[in-house]
């Protein structure tokens, strides 16, 4: 076999490894999304006009998460905002449904 086609036959192999990565990261990226944001990853990716345009929203709004500076609040305030099964209160709902 010619010395060209040996290159041809590499380029080719490189060519195929480099596409099993991409494949391999997109897959890993989008499982990461899906337990990330759970049901909020369907939601938005049926809003979205492509997967890719999705995806690219929702680690946009993990890398924006991941530069916050969250902290747990404090045992008084919590205790305002729990209920008396230790759910969150959603002061807005509650007040909602009360007028």
């Amino acid at each position: 076999m010619p010395w060209w086609a040996w290159i041809l036959i590499a380029i080719g192999v490189v060519i195929l490894i480099a596409l099993a990565g991409w494949v391999v990261q997109t897959r890993r990226r989008t499982r990461h999304l899906r337990e990330r944001f759970g049901p909020e990853y369907r939601r938005v990716a049926g809003m979205s006009e492509s997967k890719r345009e999705a995806e690219a929203a929702l680690a946009e709004r993990e890398a924006r998460r991941e530069q916050l500076q969250i902290r747990d609040l404090p045992e008084t305030s919590r205790a305002v905002l729990l209920d008396v099964d230790g759910t969150l209160i959603d002061a807005n709902y509650h007040h909602a449904i009360a007028w």
